[in-house]
């Protein structure tokens, strides 16, 4: 699903769009939807959300799938901050930013959010990317959002909380969130099993479905 503020979804302005809040809309949603317990997977701020699910509603999230998963505000490097940086600057004035992010850039970042050098991203890649950006500027103002809302709140302190299962996938050549915070995560949820494939990247179920799809399968086998 597209979260509030992503993808396809509404992003109304002056709306909440911290972890809290998604977590919140999650539940609301799988309980207009009449979904009783589920495995929730999330990736980098997906995950976040996915932990923050845990944490509030326990009883919805049966089991928690994090694939290189936000959840320390220390993760996020300084490159990585001072881009939103200029991307808040930018997008209430007179939307700046907004012509920045077309093809031509989106093909030249993505390279970044993968570890395997031959991974080829095609033209419907970029294009997928790109699409949410090119209606004004409302993506780029929830994008802002979303992510100050994870510099806000650190997952850390309360991880020891989750009584859901988790699993943890992640690549060892993220580039954005580094694989030593998995092992951190993996330490602050002894419940959690863990592990880590040698080159992929930021968007491990993208560049290596078929490894994360056999994970989960038997994380989710008889137990």
């Amino acid at each position: 699903m597209d979260l509030k503020g992503f993808g396809l979804s509404d992003k109304p302005r002056n709306s909440p769009y911290t972890l809290e809040a998604q977590s919140s809309l999650l539940a609301k949603f799988m309980e207009s939807e009449k979904v009783k317990k589920l495995t929730v997977v999330g990736n980098s701020m997906g995950g976040a959300i996915a932990i923050q699910l845990g944490i509030d509603r326990p009883d919805l999230a049966q089991h928690i799938v994090l694939i290189n998963s936000a959840h320390d505000p220390k993760m996020f490097n300084t490159q990585l901050r001072t881009f939103v940086k200029f991307m808040k600057a930018a997008v209430p004035a007179v939307g700046l930013f907004a012509p920045v992010v077309n093809e031509k850039s989106v093909r030249f970042y993505l390279p970044k959010i993968y570890g395997n050098e031959n991974y080829e991203i095609t033209t419907e890649d970029v294009r997928a990317y790109v699409a949410p950006y090119m209606e004004g500027t409302e993506s780029h103002r929830a994008f802002v959002a979303a992510f100050e809302g994870m510099l806000w709140n650190n997952l850390t302190e309360h991880l020891k909380s989750i009584q859901s299962r988790v699993l943890i996938l992640w690549g060892a050549r993220d580039n954005l969130l580094p694989v030593k915070y998995g092992e951190v995560l993996h330490k602050s949820l002894p419940q959690s099993a863990y592990f880590v494939h040698p080159t992929g990247g930021h968007h491990l179920q993208e560049e290596e479905p078929e490894w994360v799809a056999e994970h989960i399968e038997k994380f989710l086998g008889p137990q």
